[in-house]
């Protein structure tokens, strides 16, 4: 029985990034969203299809030395590595936002979007 992921590491323009465990997903791994498409008797009659960014989240560690501006910007290399050996990435993210920050976990929520690659 082969693994699934259980977890991700991130990996911001080569440095890992301390994260937790729980939280990690890549949205849009596709890059390609369907819609169907109903007809007059009520069955699916075809479908419309349309683009969608990669969307790569994770909940960072927010301790004394966390910095959101080493986070910002665009042109950043992201890598997905997860714990069954299959990594994907982002060779020029842009972030996205920083989402939320929880403080009774002591986690940050950020996003990146751009377009995903299967690295191996």
């Amino acid at each position: 029985m082969s693994q699934l992921t259980g977890k991700a590491d991130i990996y911001t323009d080569g440095a890992w990034t301390n994260t937790s465990q729980e939280g990690s997903s890549i949205e849009g791994i596709a890059g390609l969203e369907n819609t169907p498409v109903m007809n007059s008797q009520g069955k699916v009659g075809g479908y419309t299809s349309k683009p969608v960014p990669g969307v790569i989240k994770f909940n960072a560690l927010h301790d004394a030395d966390f910095d959101i501006a080493n986070f910002k910007g665009d042109g950043i290399s992201l890598v997905f590595a997860c714990d069954n050996g299959i990594n994907y990435g982002m060779a020029s993210a842009t972030f996205q936002k920083a989402e939320s920050l929880d403080a009774a976990k002591g986690l940050i929520a950020i996003s990146y979007f751009g377009d995903i690659e299967k690295l191996s």
